[in-house]
């Protein structure tokens, strides 16, 4: 083979290279493009999800608030009822406490009357 001949090819296969390059680099910038588009989609997606996840967080609390009061609603209504019911309890205890003091001293008076008739 020549030198011309060797040149040829040579030249014919950097042309060829050359090509191959660029459509590589024209395919390479479609695929970043692709991927571009990609990463602003997943961008944008992830927004949308963060705001909702905000605005999920701040309903929960919004509820944990509510249930909180409820709680402490609960929690005083309980105390009210356990002095209610104390008070209760000792406004009809004592009465009965005194009629029964009243009956174990009439009994006791009435016994001790009779052991004195009998005597």
């Amino acid at each position: 083979m020549t030198i011309e001949v060797i040149a040829a090819i040579s030249a014919l296969m950097s042309l060829v290279v050359t090509f191959l390059a660029l459509s590589t680099i024209k395919k390479a910038s479609t695929i970043v493009k692709y991927l571009d588009r990609a990463v602003q989609e997943l961008r944008d997606e992830l927004v949308k999800v963060s705001e909702s996840a905000t605005g999920t967080l701040k309903i929960t609390n919004l509820e944990l608030d509510k249930l909180d009061d409820l709680i402490d609603t609960t929690m005083s209504a309980t105390e009210v009822l356990n002095t209610t019911s104390k008070g209760a309890l000792r406004t009809i205890n004592a009465p009965i406490r005194r009629i029964r003091a009243i009956s174990v001293g009439s009994k006791a008076a009435v016994s001790v009357f009779r052991r004195k008739r009998e005597r």
